[in-house]
């Protein structure tokens, strides 16, 4: 009988902080959508041209709200597709850590030949570059 007239208790304790709680407003708890906007607008006027032996950037071209947002859902619906396909992956091959082979398969099997290459190539240069940095602070 204790075990239950404690139980009671305890309800009886959370309905009357609920009922407290009936004349403020609760926040919802809503997730942050992500939106790469901010850095496909900073990427845009990377956009070069090579004249003669120089690159010259061209800050003149944009985009307009509806192209970045159509840019945006690209990249969410790509980075969805390769996490999943890597998940899998990592799944099939026995490892429950994710690690860059597996992502490196995905991407080779999601792109086209070229832009998989380019992608693996950009992200080596980045992961160098990242490493190199890690290895100044220590």
């Amino acid at each position: 009988m204790p075990a239950s007239g404690s139980k009671v208790s305890k309800r009886a304790a959370k309905s009357s902080q609920k009922a407290g709680d009936e004349g403020k407003k609760r926040k919802k708890d809503v997730k942050p959508l992500k939106n790469y906007s901010r850095y496909i607008h900073k990427l845009v006027p990377r956009a070069q041209k090579k004249v003669g032996s120089k690159m010259i950037m061209r800050p003149q071209f944009t985009f307009s709200k509806r192209g970045i947002a159509i840019l945006n859902s690209f990249v969410l619906d790509m980075f969805d597709r390769l996490a999943t396909e890597s998940g899998k992956l990592a799944t099939f091959s026995g490892s429950k850590t994710l690690r860059a082979p597996h992502v490196m398969a995905a991407v080779k099997l999601h792109l086209p030949k070229d832009l998989g290459a380019h992608a693996l190539g950009a992200a080596t240069v980045a992961i160098g570059a990242t490493g190199k940095k890690d290895k100044k602070s220590k």
